[in-house]
């Protein structure tokens, strides 16, 4: 889960364009962090029942789930290219905003993207994260010293086939 969510379409560069040959009038409906957990109480509440279930976790999966450099390409790979200082300053201020909503989380990271850097996965190492998610590989490897397990199994849009494929395959 993005601690901070803040991947606001008009900071893209492409938007910008578009609002400048078009003129268009966009206002950001973004502002003040809206989407930080921490402002969302009751619904952290809520999901720390379906925790406490046994059959439901939370891991992180950024701070902001922004890169902020509109020339990185993706717009949502946070972590790419980033710094072990960087990777390591938003991974603790993500945890810090979990903490202050009191939304239990296991540490397991999902980076944004699935954009991965070196200095991300020494930040990892040193904060004791166990598991990581940085590829659409459907079976479990070894990355980096790092679990990789499967992506989730969307309702929506996946196989019951492929539902079945994840879960037999990424039994720890």
């Amino acid at each position: 889960m993005t601690a901070n969510w803040i991947d606001k379409p008009d900071s893209y560069s492409l938007l910008k364009f578009i609002k400048r040959i078009f003129r268009m009038n966009y206002s950001n409906k973004w502002k003040n962090d809206p989407f930080r957990l921490d402002k969302h109480i009751e619904w952290c509440q809520w999901l720390n029942k379906l925790i406490s279930s046994g059959n439901f976790e939370v891991g992180l999966h950024g701070l902001l789930h922004h890169h902020g450099n509109p020339y990185v390409g993706y717009h949502s790979m946070e972590f790419l290219n980033l710094s072990y200082e960087e990777s390591l300053k938003r991974i603790i201020e993500a945890e810090n905003i979990f903490n202050r909503a009191k939304l239990r989380f296991v540490k397991v990271f999902r980076p944004p993207g699935w954009a991965v850097s070196d200095g991300l996965f020494e930040a990892l190492r040193e904060l004791g994260y166990y598991l990581s998610c940085k590829s659409l590989n459907l079976t479990p490897e070894i990355v980096r010293g790092f679990l990789n397990i499967a992506p989730n199994w969307n309702i929506g849009e996946d196989s019951i086939e492929k539902g079945m494929l994840l879960a037999k395959n990424t039994v720890l």
